[in-house]
């Protein structure tokens, strides 16, 4: 009687799940509001910001990757002080703190 309690319990949650969709997930089509994927540069500033400034929000460490990937006057900037590239870029101090 036991067993047979322990069993009904296990296998009503798989009973009641329904199917789910199957996933054609896309490399290409990835991102928030379709701003893609981000290149394997941009994914190297992405980690040299959490590493020199772990505090920024990460709206701010994707800007600031993005800006580094594509502006080639900011490099050297960049690998330094992902702050004031971001105060270059506009961003007020307070988002950063």
């Amino acid at each position: 009687m036991i067993v047979a309690l322990v069993v009904s319990i296990v296998a009503a949650p798989a009973i009641a799940q329904q199917a789910q969709p199957s996933q054609n997930l896309d490399p290409d089509n990835c991102g928030a509001a379709g701003r893609g994927c981000a290149s394997d540069l941009e994914k190297k500033y992405m980690a040299l910001a959490y590493k020199l400034a772990p505090d920024l929000p990460s709206y701010l460490v994707a800007q600031f990757a993005s800006a580094c990937a594509k502006q080639l006057s900011l490099r050297a900037e960049c690998e330094r002080d992902p702050k004031a590239v971001l105060l270059k870029l506009g961003f007020p101090k307070e988002d950063m703190e």
